[in-house]
């Protein structure tokens, strides 16, 4: 039992490592405002969504 409780607290560890990753690559450290990264990413998902649903983007 203690070994699956350790293999779900690494993966829980790991989960949150992550998301620690994620949040300081597509954030400003100071602000903590989103950054161009992200704006960047966000834009291309959206332009191919647009092409892809044959809808106009504004933006």
């Amino acid at each position: 039992m203690e070994i699956v409780t350790n293999i779900i607290a690494d993966a829980i560890i790991k989960i949150e490592a992550e998301k620690e990753i994620n949040f300081i690559a597509y954030h400003d450290q100071l602000t903590l405002l989103p950054n161009r990264v992200l704006f960047k990413d966000r834009l291309e998902k959206t332009i191919k969504s647009a092409e892809r649903t044959k809808k106009m983007l504004v933006l």
